[in-house]
């Protein structure tokens, strides 16, 4: 596996925020527009409302994941065994 650079995190860091940001505030754009027009949520837009928190929580995910891939990139055998070890609560 190749190692992530600073700049290449940062590249795509910056695409998942962004990414994550529209839909989170597509999301609310959708809401606020029902609210405001003080009527019931069709189901079709409930549906929508869902898929879109659905792809808000993979873009998170992808975030966490980038994230913890650039904080261990310089990490050697003996590092991931010592976090085998505290994540599995072995003394």
């Amino acid at each position: 596996m190749k190692k992530l650079t600073k700049r290449e995190y940062t590249k795509q860091m910056d695409v998942l925020v962004f990414q994550k940001g529209v839909a989170a505030g597509y999301v609310q754009k959708l809401i606020d527009n029902i609210e405001n027009l003080n009527r019931p949520l069709t189901i079709e837009e409930g549906d929508k409302i869902n898929a879109l928190h659905d792809k808000v929580y993979d873009l998170q995910q992808k975030i966490e994941q980038l994230d913890f891939a650039f904080s261990t990139r310089n990490w050697n055998s003996s590092d991931w065994t010592m976090r085998d070890l505290i994540t599995s609560n072995i003394d």
